[in-house]
């Protein structure tokens, strides 16, 4: 099916990694503002349109947790739909399924100048050691596009945690920083769709269960002194959702914990070092945890310096 574009182009592709196809993020390029919208959107709807509609209403997903998320297909269908009832009710808006001028304008108030949103700054997801979304394993273009759609996630749990400032301690990472700080092989964060997450006085725990109706396909569990978040499923992987009592099984009794020697951050107590799960992007065999403190910038809503990059999935 062909597509109307408007101010975006819609770039669709897949990569093949060995026996296993992973399809790309779309990527939308263009001069960022708030959006033209220039019709009412409704189920059976298609184009460039609905395709920004579904990415800013994503983390509306669903109203428990569920591995539910928004296709970002530009087809206006009962999942989208669904979604944007959702929106319109937290937004004190006639929760019909309709995006007409009231939601239009909702949608848009999320909406920086340059593309980032109401709460979450490009800044705030940029590589801690050189500032841009260059050197990932995918182009700065389209990691930054991967955190553009993040932040719309991010607002929505802001909203449902009612309007709590959100931290975000890890965003993008190129590949030679997510090394360096003992980042999983494939992490989500060097695509841009990942971000570990603090908010100053709300529990982990909750921050984890409004994500699992967000739309987030990757959890690592509660229990940590961050909480990450991530959208692998967008890049045709498998669902992730860390659970504590599987995390604690895996642990076992008298596990170990790993003492981070950074001096940026000497003294605090780590995440037990773990083999069983490396993949997910935990420290080797036996090695301690490592961070390195990035430039200060603005947090999403709360005006503080963000903490040091945190290593993970």
């Amino acid at each position: 099916m062909t597509l109307p574009l408007s101010r975006r182009t819609v770039l669709r592709g897949a990569v093949v990694l060995g026996a296993t196809a992973a399809v790309s993020p779309l990527l939308l390029a263009g001069t960022a503002q708030a959006y033209p919208w220039s019709r009412t959107l409704t189920q059976g709807a298609t184009g460039a349109d609905v395709t920004e509609l579904q990415i800013r209403v994503a983390g509306w997903a669903a109203d428990s947790p569920s591995h539910s998320r928004v296709s970002i297909d530009g087809e206006f269908g009962p999942g989208t739909a669904a979604a944007v009832r959702r929106f319109q009710a937290a937004y004190g808006l006639g929760a019909d399924g309709q995006v007409g001028p009231a939601t239009q304008s909702a949608l848009n108030a999320l909406e920086q100048s340059d593309g980032s949103t109401a709460h979450f700054n490009f800044s705030e997801f940029t590589d801690r050691v050189s500032g841009t979304f260059n050197g990932g394993k995918v182009s700065a273009a389209t990691a930054k596009e991967n955190a553009r759609r993040c932040m719309y996630k991010l607002e929505a749990v802001r909203k449902k945690l009612g309007n709590k400032p959100i931290t975000v301690n890890s965003g993008f990472r190129s590949i030679a920083h997510n090394a360096e700080i003992g980042g999983a092989s494939d992490s989500m964060h060097m695509y841009g769709t990942a971000a570990d997450l603090d908010v100053p006085g709300v529990a982990n725990k909750t921050v984890y269960q409004k994500a699992e109706t967000s739309g987030f396909s990757g959890l690592e569990t509660y229990n940590t002194d961050h909480q990450h978040v991530d959208s692998r499923a967008d890049l045709g992987r498998a669902w992730w959702w860390e659970r504590l009592e599987s995390a604690d099984r895996r642990r076992g009794a008298g596990a170990e914990f790993a003492v981070d020697r950074d001096p940026a951050v000497a003294g605090r107590v780590g995440r037990p070092a773990r083999d069983a799960d490396l993949e997910f992007g935990d420290v080797g065999a036996g090695g301690a945890l490592r961070e390195r403190a990035g430039p200060g910038v603005r947090l999403g809503g709360a005006g503080q310096q963000q903490r040091a990059d945190r290593r993970g999935r």
